[in-house]
């Protein structure tokens, strides 16, 4: 009786082990076509930076969080109305809530001034910063490709999860990645 128990034992734990590995990849696989789900894209590292009004927010400031970040360069000062619409729209949206933020980043203080005067944004960080310790940030932690000196965003949001993993790239140039940017901060939030 004992070796009869025993097999069955061993017969459901490989079973068992055998379904978990394959909802396991079919997660994995469901969530790289979404581009979002149980995927990361890394972690934010930690960073501090002052914002417009001389506040000084960190990574420790937003944890716990959903946060959206959008970086703007001189050299698509252009595109940003676009970018800005649909940050405003997902503010309007979602800025009351207690675990949402938005930070506008850029090394120009001139653009940070322009882009938080058109209102009172209380969960909306207009962050500046020098340009290398910014460069090195979006390199390293949002994978921003700045060769040439250039501090390029190419229209691009990403959203950041509670525990300061990024959770998605999203272009504003296409549509329908406005329409995910909302679908899956509701997942988060």
């Amino acid at each position: 009786m004992t070796k009869r128990h025993t097999k069955k034992d061993i017969g459901f734990w490989v079973l068992f082990l055998s379904l978990g590995f394959i909802y396991g990849v079919y997660l994995l696989q469901r969530d790289a076509k979404e581009g979002f789900g149980s995927l990361g894209y890394g972690t934010v590292p930690y960073f501090s930076f002052d914002d417009n009004e001389g506040e000084v927010i960190t990574l420790h400031k937003l944890k716990g969080k959903v946060w959206l970040v959008n970086f703007l360069s001189e050299e698509d000062s252009k595109k940003y109305p676009q970018v800005a619409a649909v940050m405003k729209a997902l503010y309007d949206k979602f800025g009351d809530r207690e675990n949402f933020r938005l930070l506008t980043v850029s090394s120009n203080e001139n653009q940070i001034d322009e882009a938080s005067e058109e209102d009172d944004y209380q969960h909306w960080y207009f962050i500046k910063g020098d340009k290398e310790q910014l460069s090195a940030l979006m390199k390293n932690a949002f994978y921003i490709d700045n060769r040439n000196d250039s501090f390029s965003s190419s229209l691009k949001i990403f959203l950041i999860d509670q525990n300061a993993t990024i959770r998605g790239y999203y272009t504003i140039s296409h549509r329908n990645d406005a329409d995910r940017i909302e679908k899956n901060l509701i997942q988060l939030l």
